[in-house]
């Protein structure tokens, strides 16, 4: 298995191929705890040095022109090493870079607030969804990215680009390239096109005043895609636009999440060894009852659950809950997750008093869904429900017989635990290579 793990690995330092990853291995849990070292002592030392450390691909007089915001947290993420920073780039407080796939930030690229860059995503049939697709996010020159906004690329070996000067608004999803001298917002909606609409914009500029000529600021304005959804056009692109979770009565934070006993604790209605089959990303705000969580489940960064009563929301196993989505259940309401329902990020299930919503096995959830009845088995949902097509046989990806192996896959995971617990980094080939 060790050609099979070095192999893949390679294979995953180089650009996407668009090919699935075997994502189980000892050195993808190396190369992750050497990158996670990286961004801990950038943390506390926040220095040139550690900054440098952390983005290694990027050269040193870029890591000087990097514009970041004072806080304890500057940026967040994983997988640093696959980032390329180009020159007087800028990127907000809490910006958060999943970055398996590779991104690449062109010169004087913004990027703000909270936003979120994803570049990993899974096979469509639940049967394969334990093997890893990545996708490289491009974000070119002069482009602002708003706060609070979310680019997913679809685990293609192409790159989610976002195109030179384009500006992608607050709260917006984008998981489609954007040409050049656009606005977009809400989901993959494009605004305004054209560059004549366009100033040339100065670095760190904010607001839209700031970027568009008059004539783009009324054509903008008069889009009954803005009027509509109410997006916001005005003001700091890049600060803050979401009401932090401060309604939620508990928290799962970080300090939880790196004590079993608490961890238990916080989780007292699942099984032990169940949340030991799970892999819970902190924070993940909570009113009301806390669900029961079921093996192989993963719930993810700023994910929030709301039920006032006992089975108000109901997991099942394999449920994954991407960044930023919300269950909301009523009072006399319930929601049920059955298992290998995946939520996607910013995706939403609200039940109102009363109703009942049923997601059905294996269905997938579409970043930004907005769903408010039952979703049957094995449907990609999009909107406000629409059901896109149904997940079949013809979705599974040709893969060695192996990697279709939940139960072998799922050791292989913890034999790489195992391994790395008893070796030392420096030993650890990744390094020395």
């Amino acid at each position: 298995m060790r050609n099979l793990n070095e192999e893949a690995f390679r294979r995953f330092l180089l650009p996407s191929d668009g090919r699935p990853l075997f994502d189980l291995s000892l050195p993808f849990a190396q190369a992750y705890a050497v990158d996670a070292a990286a961004y801990k002592r950038f943390l506390s030392e926040k220095s040139q040095k550690s900054l440098t450390a952390l983005f290694p691909r990027t050269p040193s007089r870029h890591i000087e022109s990097l514009r970041l915001e004072d806080g304890p947290v500057p940026f967040s993420g994983e997988w640093f090493f696959k980032i390329e920073i180009g020159q007087d780039v800028s990127i907000g407080r809490n910006a958060k870079f999943m970055a398996h796939g590779g991104v690449f930030l062109g010169d004087r690229a913004s990027i703000g607030e909270r936003s979120l860059l994803i570049t990993a995503g899974h096979p469509i049939h639940p049967s394969q969804r334990h093997l890893i697709l990545t996708g490289p996010i491009e974000v070119k020159e002069d482009a602002l990215i708003g706060a609070d906004s979310i680019l997913v690329a679809g685990g293609d070996s192409q790159p989610l680009s976002i195109g030179r000067k384009t500006i992608v608004l607050p709260d917006a999803i984008v998981t489609r390239d954007v040409p050049d001298n656009c606005v977009v917002g809400g989901v993959n909606q494009i605004l305004l096109k054209g560059e004549e609409f366009f100033k040339a914009a100065p670095a760190g500029a904010k607001a839209l005043e700031e970027r568009l000529t008059l004539r783009g600021l009324e054509r903008l304005a008069a889009s009954e895609q803005v009027k509509r959804d109410g997006i916001k056009i005005s003001g700091n692109i890049l600060g803050s636009t979401t009401k932090e979770a401060a309604d939620y009565q508990t928290v799962f934070s970080p300090s939880i999440a790196q004590d079993i006993t608490q961890r238990n604790a916080f989780f007292a209605s699942s099984d032990p060894d169940a949340l030991d089959r799970c892999f819970l990303v902190p924070p993940v705000y909570f009113s009301g009852t806390i669900p029961t969580v079921k093996e192989r489940s993963i719930l993810n960064y700023a994910s929030s659950f709301s039920s006032p009563c006992h089975d108000g929301i109901v997991l099942s196993e394999g449920t994954l809950i991407a960044p930023y989505a919300k269950v909301f259940s009523a009072e006399h309401a319930q929601i049920k997750l059955e298992p290998d329902v995946w939520v996607g990020a910013k995706a939403s299930i609200v039940a109102q008093e009363g109703e009942s919503i049923t997601i059905g096995r294996g269905s997938i959830l579409a970043a930004g869904a907005k769903i408010t009845q039952s979703v049957p088995p094995m449907s990609i949902v999009v909107g406000s429900g629409r059901v896109l097509r149904s997940i079949s046989d013809n979705d599974k990806l040709a893969v060695p017989n192996e990697w279709n192996d939940r139960a072998y896959c799922s050791e292989q995971r913890a034999s790489a635990v195992r391994t790395m617990a008893r070796k030392s980094l420096k030993e650890n080939w990744v390094l020395r290579r």
